[in-house]
């Protein structure tokens, strides 16, 4: 009798490339710290810290300490912020 077998093994690897890179937007070490930068419509610059936000709070809750909590575990940025 004649009997014909086939045997196939096939190993295969993707390894990650390290060229490719992306950009991440992070928060601020001021954003982190619960102090936030805007433009007035006079084009000058502003900023409100955690007291100034409870200020201008209608219930006075200001600032959530678990979210800046949470914001502090995000990496610091590494390069300057554009404006």
């Amino acid at each position: 009798m004649n009997r014909l077998f086939y045997f196939v093994n096939y190993e295969g690897r993707k390894d990650r490339s390290e060229t490719l890179s992306s950009a991440r937007t992070v928060p601020t070490q001021d954003f982190r710290n619960a102090i936030f930068t805007y433009q007035r419509k006079d084009g000058s610059i502003g900023q409100l810290n955690a007291n100034d936000i409870k200020t201008l709070d209608p219930n006075g809750i200001g600032v959530n300490p678990a979210v800046v909590a949470l914001l502090k575990t995000y990496p610091l940025p590494n390069s300057p912020p554009r404006r």
